[in-house]
């Protein structure tokens, strides 16, 4: 991904961490003790990034992922997702880290 795509992700990334749905996650996620994100609730940032994501095979449909092993969300940023699709795509990845 360029440069602008994934600056561009950041910032719909941050506005999405500051949205409702995803604020009850991650204070569901941090509050439980859970482990499963870096960062915290008044920090969560750490817990997501945007990068470039392969394009083959599977990557093709893919929007992101959860890596639990670096505890942390990943936004496929060359996919150029709008506002609505970061959010949705940043909500089901914390599903996942809260199961």
């Amino acid at each position: 991904a360029a440069s602008s795509d994934i600056a561009a992700c950041e910032r719909s990334l941050g506005r999405a961490l500051r949205g409702e749905r995803a604020r009850t996650l991650l204070g569901s996620i941090f509050d439980s003790g859970c482990t499963a994100l870096k960062g915290s609730k008044e920090d969560p940032a750490p817990c997501a990034r945007c990068r470039s994501c392969p394009s083959e095979g599977m990557w093709q449909h893919m929007r992101g992922y959860y890596n639990p092993q670096k505890r942390r969300v990943t936004l496929c940023a060359d996919k150029r997702l709008d506002e609505k699709e970061v959010e949705d795509t940043l909500v089901h990845e914390l599903v996942h880290a809260y199961d």
